[in-house]
């Protein structure tokens, strides 16, 4: 590795820094480098391989990632790549440089232009990293997706270098990203055509129940497929279950955010009740949570939104997404859902005071401020 270079072009675009903890500096520009190819070592969420690493590049490492099945000599026009030859600075992914640095080929890396995940990730992760959902699909029998939305989805299977191109017969694909129950069947029938099986299986409780391994995982699709993964789903939750055909994981997920939804403006409610009222809210949410009003988010919010604390946790914006996906199926099947779509509006003001990516327990915030 390398420490600073004289190179001081520092990034305006995103708000992500080096290992330095400053922002990022270019990496190159000719060739035009990063996942945006922006010339920075930028990631986002679709970024699989996690090209964070600005790398000087030599002969023995793109012999060695060729020899990997990945050429990063040849140009390849569709995907504006140019090709690399010795020399040439360029972001590197970082399960690629670690491997490469296990085997002694391992490029110099610029410190100031490289994202400070990278060293997270080497020091904390094992296993393999591929460059696209292509590359994963032709080396994999079981895949696990969970990305935002519907037309996210549909471009990591279905898109430019998507597991379609490349997907095994028999392979399983495991959605646990929040969609509406249309795009599971959807995703269901054009993978059977490759004699492939698709479960939508949305999680529920959140990043800590992620980092714990205490998820609950609903699943519609196949269920001799539910059988034969669940040994792998039981690795990161408490609980899964199949519900149906495809979709039914997706209309069970719906269930839960309507009680969730509901649930916290109640809370929100009842606790601007207590501090109107002239109690002490702690001592209220100490009864209460030892009775019949007990819930998970009363447990695990009370203090923080009694701090005014909402910079954590499941956001705003993507309740407002998953209840609109609610109201949408609430409309097709004749469900009344007027709660929840009172609490939609509610979470869009919440919006509108800036607080898309505050925890959506926030709704006591809107109460006050509004």
């Amino acid at each position: 590795m390398t420490g600073k270079t004289t190179k001081n072009t520092k990034s305006k675009k995103m708000n992500q820094t080096n290992i330095f903890d400053e922002p990022i500096d270019e990496c190159c520009s000719n060739p035009i480098t990063g996942f945006f190819r922006d010339g920075f070592c930028h990631t986002g969420k679709h970024d699989m391989g996690l090209h964070i690493v600005c790398s000087l590049i030599t002969n023995d490492f793109l012999s060695f990632s060729k020899a990997r099945g990945n050429d990063l000599s040849t140009p390849k026009p569709e995907f504006n790549f140019p090709g690399l030859k010795e020399g040439d600075s360029w972001c590197v992914c970082a399960e690629r440089w670690k491997e490469a640095y296990e085997h002694g080929f391992a490029p110099k890396v610029f410190f100031n232009r490289t994202q400070e995940k990278a060293l997270k990730w080497k020091n904390e992760f094992i296993g393999s990293s591929c460059e696209s959902p292509s590359e994963i699909a032709s080396q994999s029998d079981v895949i696990m997706i969970c990305v935002g939305k519907d037309d996210d989805v549909r471009d990591v299977i279905c898109g430019n270098n998507g597991i379609l191109e490349s997907v095994n017969p028999g392979t399983i694909i495991i959605d646990h990203s929040t969609t509406s129950a249309t795009l599971a069947k959807e995703m269901s029938q054009i993978l059977k055509e490759k004699e492939c099986y698709f479960l939508d299986a949305p999680i529920s409780g959140g990043q800590a129940g992620a980092e714990a391994g205490k998820l609950s995982v609903m699943v519609g699709g196949c269920k001799e497929s539910f059988e034969a993964v669940k040994i792998i789903l039981d690795a990161y939750s408490k609980f899964s279950k199949h519900m149906g055909n495809s979709g039914s994981g997706q209309l069970t997920k719906m269930v839960n955010q309507i009680c969730i939804g509901g649930l916290l403006q109640a809370l929100a409610e009842g606790m601007n009740f207590s501090e109107k009222a002239g109690l002490k809210t702690e001592d209220v949410m100490e009864v209460i949570t030892k009775g019949a009003a007990q819930s998970w988010y009363m447990e695990n919010r009370w203090s923080t939104m009694l701090k005014d604390e909402y910079d954590h946790g499941f956001a705003v914006d993507w309740m407002r997404k998953d209840l609109d996906i609610v109201e949408d199926q609430a409309m097709r099947i004749g469900a009344n859902v007027e709660a929840t779509k009172l609490v939609n509006n509610f979470y869009k003001e919440v919006q509108d005071i800036d607080g898309g990516r505050w925890d959506a327990s926030s709704l006591l915030k809107r109460i006050k401020e509004l």
